[in-house]
């Protein structure tokens, strides 16, 4: 699991959620296939709830265990909220804004130290 994020709703909830790794993700989709709801992992907008719900850690200091089966990841969305959503989806929006915006700044560098000097006349 990686470095864990803190975020306060709308509700005055302090929230804790980790990114995902690409291991978590793809134990999401398992955990939504299974119990006869493969449908579910094509449906973008329910996995992006999934995946929400599913990264959440605490909410007010209330541990919050990964849903196992797809029941659980019901119950976490519908624990998370609305408020607790927006909250989560907006802070892992910021983040992934960063790690795009630090990614093509080291490509630039990368670019700029590779390419041959301008000669000069």
């Amino acid at each position: 699991m990686s470095e864990t994020r803190n975020v306060t709703d709308a509700r005055g909830r302090r929230i804790l959620f980790c990114v995902l790794s690409v291991l978590d993700q793809a134990r999401l989709a398992l955990v939504v296939g299974r119990g006869g709801h493969p449908e579910d992992t094509q449906n973008a907008v329910f996995m992006q709830m999934a995946t929400v719900a599913y990264a959440v850690t605490e909410i007010d200091g209330v541990p919050m265990s990964r849903p196992a089966t797809h029941a659980q990841v019901m119950a976490a969305i519908g624990t998370l909220g609305d408020e607790g959503f927006a909250a989560v989806m907006r802070a892992m929006r910021a983040e992934m804004d960063e790690t795009d915006e630090a990614a093509r700044l080291a490509a630039e560098r990368s670019v700029a130290k590779n390419s041959p000097a301008t000669p000069t006349s």
